[in-house]
């Protein structure tokens, strides 16, 4: 039982890691998938989000309404998450949920990435660890021995039962 449980685990994370990195590098993988993450990084969307947790948006979204948490890029070049709290015509504008005033840049609709799905607290910081190259190798190496050996082990005691019957 304890050993399922430790296999569904390692199996999720790095499934979790591989999705995380293949949709972080390739926007049609993205679209394919539809939905990538990020992780936040500041206090501005407290209590949404806090720092270290992770967010999931989809692509491509539509109808977006006042109150709606999206994340886009940026007039700084960087990715933002916030709530939308007015639209225009041509832009959007958004604020922190922490912040008391709106930013003070409005956005474009191209400049948005997606909704944010939802967000599962700490997750964040876990799958920027489990991300970096040297431990993503380390988590398929890993795996690879954990389900080596299992098919080993378990072959043997089928072995073992077909020769005592």
């Amino acid at each position: 039982m304890f050993k399922k449980i430790l296999y569904s685990l390692l199996g999720l994370m790095v499934s979790l890691v591989f999705l995380n990195l293949l949709t972080a590098r390739s926007d049609t993988a993205f679209n394919l998938i539809g939905f990538r993450t990020y992780t936040i990084l500041t206090g501005s969307m407290i209590p949404f989000a806090n720092p270290g947790d992770a967010i999931f948006v989809t692509a491509n979204p539509s109808n977006l309404q006042v109150g709606d948490v999206i994340t886009y890029h940026d007039h700084q070049g960087g990715i933002t998450t916030h709530r939308i709290v007015d639209i225009e015509e041509a832009a959007i504008t958004t604020r922190g949920d922490n912040n008391n005033v709106d930013d003070a840049h409005t956005i474009d609709f191209e400049a948005v990435i997606g909704r944010v799905w939802f967000a599962i607290p700490g997750l964040g910081f876990v799958m920027n660890f489990l991300g970096q190259p040297l431990m993503t190798a380390g988590l398929m190496v890993l795996l690879g021995l954990i389900v080596g050996s299992h098919a080993m082990f378990s072959n043997e005691k089928n072995v073992k039962k077909v020769q005592v019957e």
